[in-house]
Formats: C-alpha cells, structure tokens, sequence
C-alpha cells in the first residue's frame, strides 16, 4: 500500500484516467449526481470527486477501523509552521458556529471539550482560538499514533499563548472508556462520522453520548466519495435520540478549501445536538 504522499503526488490525468475506468467498473453502486444535482456543472465539484475517488478508493481497499489504516499516515516529521496552517489557513471557510454560539450562551466559565477523532488537533486549535473569557479543558481522542504524537508537540507551544488545558489519548474510540460518565461538556466530530462503518457506528455514538454532559456537534462531508457512508440529518437525530439526545440545529452548506491555483468544495452537514434526559 502507498501512502499517502504518493498517492496525491500522482498527476491530474492519471487521476482523471482512473477515475474513468473506476466509475465504469462500478457505475451500479457508485452514483455521480450530486446533491444538489446543479453541483454537476460546476467544474469545482468534478475537480473534488475525480480527486478525492482516487485517493479514497486507494485508502480504503484497507478499513478505516484496522490499525493499518492510521498507520498509513505514519509522518515523523513535525513543523510547528506547517501545523499552524493547516490549522488556521488551509481551511479558511470551516464552520464551527454552531458549536462555539453554544459555548457563548452558558454562563460557565469552564469547560471541558471531547474532540472525537482529532488527528493532530488543527482543528481543536482552531476552535480554541475562537472562545475568549473561557477556560478550556480540551481532551482529544485519535486512532493514530502519528497525530497523537504531532498533537503533543504542537499544543506544547501553542498552549502557551492559551488559557486551557490538554490531554490526547491514542485510542480506537469505540474503545475508549473513561470511568467517569458524562466527563465533557461537549464532544464534538469534523470528518469523522462519514468513514465509521455501519457495524460500529451505533457504539461510537453510544460512546460519544455517554461521555457527554450538554452538547454534540458534528460536521461532516455529505459526499458520495469511495469509503464514505452518506448518512443525513435524519438517520443522526434517530440515532442520538436512542442515548438521550435530539437534533436541536442544522443545515447543508458548502466548504470551498483552497488548494493551489483552485479550490475543492465539498457539501457538509452541519449539526448539533442537545442532551433532553
């Protein structure tokens, strides 16, 4: 298997090649029509699918929930420059309103956030970054070795210029249990819950409802790429409704994420949820 690097170094044509050649060997189960459908005239999002085809279709030939798959992103080398612009530069249009509005609208002071899937925390830091006249107590959780270990050492500088606190824990979240309950005043996910597959989804919910005192917060792509689960608004409030929590705000809105002399775009779901019993 090749990593990561190797895959999106290969040229656009031999992308556009295999995208070709994929679609026709696997048009009964892999649908091109976007949502929603005027998407399809647009040259960005022919950009995105032919791109992200390519490289899921190489990533997942192993599961996201086998260790071999985060040790893909095996990267021993760190610069804290280039974290910084990953986590407050490369994605100049990610919406995490939904989530900080809520934290605005309690009175307490202290609060302790669950990242779920947090890779090397760009953007837990991101986040951070937003909330003033807050303490914060940031836990993240990442099946990969590689991020945990780049996590650490980025949150050892930019803590500094911080009011908050932090663990990481490398761990396969399904897996992970702490043995007090309601530990975090918010849990939340970005690009996560697309790649959980069907037979652990309900566990990792459970999971991260169980960990949770007030409010979840999601967003996650609503694309049609290889390796992802479409799942909307709906299969998520029924799902979270059965662990104490219900739909409370959302919305589908795009991300346009520069990349060179272009851009992808990619059409998310924006959710948060609110505990009821």
């Amino acid at each position: 298997m090749k990593k990561i690097k190797q895959i999106t170094e290969i040229s656009f044509l031999v992308k556009l090649l295999f995208f070709i050649k994929y679609y026709l060997k696997n048009f009964d189960k892999f649908s091109i029509i976007p949502s929603p459908f005027y998407r399809i005239f647009r040259l960005n999002y022919w950009r995105t699918l032919i791109y992200y085809t390519h490289l899921r279709s190489h990533l997942f030939k192993i599961k996201y929930s086998d260790k071999k798959f985060h040790n893909l992103k095996v990267d021993k080398t760190f610069n804290y420059n280039d974290w910084k612009y990953n986590s407050f530069s490369k994605r100049p249009y990610l919406d995490l309103g939904l989530l900080v509005d809520e934290i605005y609208s309690i009175k307490t002071k202290n609060i302790k956030i669950l990242d779920v899937g947090c890779g090397p925390g760009e953007i837990a830091a991101n986040l951070i970054s937003m909330i003033k006249n807050k303490k914060i107590d940031y836990t993240g959780v990442d099946f990969s070795p590689s991020a945990i270990s780049k996590g650490k050492k980025a949150f050892k500088v930019f803590s500094k210029k911080k009011n908050f606190t932090y663990k990481f824990y490398q761990n396969n979240f399904t897996k992970f249990n702490l043995t007090k309950k309601k530990n975090f005043d918010y849990s939340f996910s970005v690009s996560v819950m697309e790649m959980i597959e069907k037979k652990d989804i309900k566990k990792f919910i459970e999971n991260m409802c169980n960990q949770t005192k007030t409010g979840i917060f999601l967003n996650e792509n609503n694309e049609n790429f290889p390796g992802s689960k479409l799942r909307n608004h709906k299969f998520y409030d029924e799902l979270f409704r059965k662990y104490g929590f219900k739909l409370d705000k959302y919305k589908y809105q795009y991300e346009k994420v520069p990349r060179g002399k272009g851009s992808f775009e990619f059409y998310r779901l924006i959710a948060f949820f609110k505990r009821f019993n």
